[in-house]
């Protein structure tokens, strides 16, 4: 079977005979939208780590790796905790 497009596939996503390469292929696009989105979102913290820790490659080292992870897991508990708080805002109790 040739390889198509997306779009190629999205619009016979309801024909019998195309549909399951059409699931495969939006599986597909899914998956790769947030392996995409996790690389930017990890280019991101590498940033702002380096920016606001002085980081230059001298200093790359053990502890330095150390730092950068406790950072990353810090801001991901931070994001976690706003999260709730934004959505317990629309949750009636």
């Amino acid at each position: 079977m040739a390889l198509h497009t997306y779009d190629f596939y999205r619009r016979r996503k309801y024909d019998p005979k195309w549909r399951e390469a059409y699931i495969s292929a939006r599986n597909a696009r899914i998956i790769t939208f947030f392996i995409e989105l996790i690389i930017v979102a990890l280019g991101v913290q590498v940033y702002f780590y380096v920016i606001s820790h002085n980081v230059t490659l001298k200093d790359i080292n053990l502890v330095t790796a150390k730092d950068f992870g406790l950072y990353v897991m810090k801001n991901i508990k931070t994001a976690l905790f706003f999260s709730l708080d934004y959505i317990k805002q629309f949750v009636k109790e």
